[in-house]
């Protein structure tokens, strides 16, 4: 229904007008999602307890995103040891990729 007017419009009316008038609605498809993005979720074994009492007990990763130059990317991850809190291993690429989170 119009609001100035108070005229209700056939929705085909509308569809008929914008044909003639040559206006489409751009209709965007869904992105498929990348298979990295349906990881597994491990348990939570830490428990927000991250405090190791011997070396190699507890490890813990991340993946860290920069972007440098004309829009490129580079994705680090690095395995961190929490008992004296050293890095144990890293790894950089330019893709977000499994290669990344296995240890070198």
């Amino acid at each position: 229904m119009r609001k100035e007017t108070g005229q209700t419009i056939n929705h085909k009316r509308v569809y008929r007008l914008m044909k003639v008038k040559g206006i489409q609605s751009v209709i965007r498809r869904k992105k498929e999602i990348p298979s990295f993005y349906s990881q597994h979720v491990a348990e939570n074994v830490l428990n927000r307890n991250f405090q190791a009492a011997e070396p190699n007990e507890k490890w813990v990763t991340d993946v860290t995103e920069f972007k440098y130059g004309n829009g490129q990317k580079a994705y680090l991850s690095a395995i961190l040891d929490l008992h004296d809190k050293s890095i144990v291993s890293r790894v950089v690429g330019h893709s977000k990729t499994t290669h990344l989170f296995s240890r070198r």
